[in-house]
């Protein structure tokens, strides 16, 4: 689960500094349903992170199970809290790094609130099944 987490974030490295233009990105062209639809590359955005936010949920609470310990929801917003400085990272970078690219606040917003609802959504599903098992 680690690997797949990191595959996917470099993944969305790669997705948010390619070179594709302003008009929303490598996501939007592989999907152009999203094409014309309000707020997509904000909705890109929050799923890209909210996809990243979940295999790192998942990797960390699986250790800490399979360790013996609590997942805690202090754990679960550490989870978030990486999501939103990797995001911000991405959006200095694109800045930095790329001529059709730029920071959004917006965009940076939009990575966490993705994240955020996403380790929400697994946190309240499964809480009861993090307790450590008892063998």
């Amino acid at each position: 689960m680690a690997a797949l987490s990191l595959s996917w974030a470099l993944f969305v490295l790669w997705g948010c500094l390619n070179e594709t233009g302003a008009s929303g990105g490598l996501i939007l062209r592989l999907f152009p349903f999203l094409q014309g639809m309000a707020h997509a590359d904000k909705l890109v955005h929050a799923s890209l992170h909210g996809v990243l936010a979940t295999l790192l949920w998942w990797a960390a609470a699986l250790r800490a199970r399979s360790l013996g310990r609590v997942w805690t929801l202090a754990q679960a917003a550490c989870v978030v809290g990486l999501c939103a400085v990797y995001g911000g990272l991405i959006e200095g970078l694109q800045s930095a790094l790329t001529v059709t690219r730029g920071a959004e606040w917006l965009d940076a917003l939009a990575n966490t609130v993705g994240a955020g609802l996403a380790v929400l959504f697994w946190q309240r599903l499964v809480s009861g099944w993090l307790a450590p098992s008892k063998i």
